[in-house]
C-alpha cells in the first residue's frame, strides 16, 4: 500500500473517533495528525524496516504518548482525548478477528497462538503509552523542583 494512502487513511480513523467521542471540534486536526504519525511510525517500522509487529506497535505507542503528552501541554485539554483517538488505527483488530475466525473453524491451536500474538501487540501498544505518560510526569516532577520559587521546605 502507498504510504501517500497510508496517511490519509491512519488520519480519517483518528479524526473520525473524536466526533464519535464527541471530543472539542478544535481537538480534531491535532487528535488526527497524532494517530497518523503514530501509525506511520508503525507501518515504517513494520513495512521497510522489518520489525515484528510487536515491536513496531510498542515505538508507536510510545511517539504517540510523546506527541499527546506535547499536545496536552499546547491545547491545554486530558489527555485521554489525544491517546483514544491515536490508539485506534493501532488496535491489532485484524490480527484478533483472525484469532475469532480459526476458533469457529476448529483450529484450536492456531486461534490460540494468534489470540495471544494479538494480546501481545496490544499490551506493547499499552506498555509504550505507559512509558511515554511515566517519562512526562517524571520530567514535569523535576521541573517543578528545579523552579526557583519553590518553597524553602525541599
Amino acid at each position: 500500500m502507498s504510504i501517500l494512502i497510508v496517511i490519509v487513511l491512519s488520519f480519517i480513523a483518528s479524526l473520525s473517533f473524536i466526533f464519535i467521542f464527541n471530543a472539542p471540534k478544535r481537538l480534531a486536526i491535532p487528535a488526527g495528525l497524532a494517530g497518523c504519525c503514530g501509525f506511520l511510525v508503525s507501518y515504517i517500522l513494520d513495512t521497510y524496516f522489518h520489525w515484528d509487529p510487536m515491536y513496531a506497535k510498542f515505538v508507536a505507542g510510545l511517539t504517540l504518548g510523546i506527541i499527546s503528552q506535547i499536545l496536552v501541554r499546547f491545547y491545554k485539554t486530558p489527555v485521554i482525548n489525544f491517546l483514544v483517538t491515536g490508539i485506534i488505527p493501532l488496535v491489532p483488530g485484524a490480527i484478533l478477528s483472525k484469532a475469532t475466525e480459526k476458533l469457529f473453524s476448529l483450529d484450536f491451536a492456531q486461534a490460540i497462538n494468534t489470540f495471544i500474538h494479538g494480546m501481545l501487540i496490544a499490551g506493547a501498544i499499552a506498555l509504550g503509552l505507559i512509558i511515554a505518560n511515566t517519562i512526562a510526569r517524571v520530567l514535569r516532577f523535576n521541573l517543578l523542583l528545579n523552579r526557583e520559587d519553590r518553597p524553602e521546605s525541599y
